[in-house]
């Protein structure tokens, strides 16, 4: 009775979380790693999983052994046959000692894509690639002999989940997109102002002019009462004055 509650527990838990949290984890096996290199064994990457539990836990000790005499060959590469498209959310590598880049790809054999890379700068710790692609096949290369990490973890987003990352990403570029083109009409718009000299800081762009006097002017602007503005000298200056001394 206790057993079937905390199960109960676990998975009202699970399905309260918001769709983004939603990751489930990847089984992975030795034989779905390729070494793309005839020498050096990848296979302890994965041969610790059933010590994984829910979010990375635990300090994984095998690791992608390659005897130091190939360091002079780096990089090297390996990759997982998944078996499968899966709409993949992160790999997390178990970071050992040393630092060095680490790169993820994703694709297929012979056309990669890179999509992320990681310093191994951390020290006996957990450490979360984010992916968001939808890939059969991942391939990690490390570049240098200083890039160590022993077991990895590959996620996958449930369908729900899935579905929101691709919704907020495309609310992500419309966003990007919208902001862009303000950048754009702003510069277009800050070629066409005029210059005026601004002794004594030189030559700027003019940013905007209001004349409260004007009627039609497009500001909000008025005067109060009306008639009120006009024209003073001030300091070699002619400015609009507001009637009080000292005040443009």
């Amino acid at each position: 009775m206790k057993t079937a509650w905390i199960v109960l527990s676990a998975a009202s838990y699970c399905f309260a979380l918001p769709a983004y949290t939603q990751q489930l984890r990847v089984e992975l096996k030795p034989k779905m790693l390729v070494n793309e290199a005839e020498v050096g064994d990848p296979s302890g990457l994965v041969d610790e999983q059933r010590e994984i539990i829910g979010p990375p836990a635990g300090k994984p000790s095998t690791t992608w052994k390659l005897n130091a005499k190939y360091w002079k060959q780096f990089p090297f590469s390996v990759y997982l046959d998944l078996g499968k498209e899966k709409n993949l959310s992160a790999i997390w590598l178990y970071d050992t000692n040393g630092k060095g880049d680490v790169v993820i790809s994703w694709g297929r054999p012979g056309k990669w894509n890179e999509v992320a890379s990681y310093d191994c700068a951390a020290y006996l710790k957990w450490a979360e690639i984010k992916l968001d692609v939808s890939t059969r096949y991942l391939r990690i290369t490390r570049k240098t002999p200083g890039a160590n990490f022993s077991e990895i973890a590959v996620y996958e987003y449930s369908d729900q989940a899935y579905q929101a990352m691709v919704a907020r990403k495309a609310d992500e570029a419309r966003r990007e997109a919208a902001r862009q083109a303000a950048l754009k009409k702003a510069r277009e718009e800050a070629r066409q102002r005029p210059l005026v000299d601004m002794a004594p800081y030189g030559t700027l762009s003019l940013v905007d002019e209001i004349d409260c006097s004007d009627p039609a002017t497009k500001h909000e602007f008025s005067e109060s009462p009306a008639g009120v503005s006009k024209i003073e000298t001030i300091l070699t200056y002619r400015c609009p004055e507001s009637g009080k001394p000292g005040h443009c």
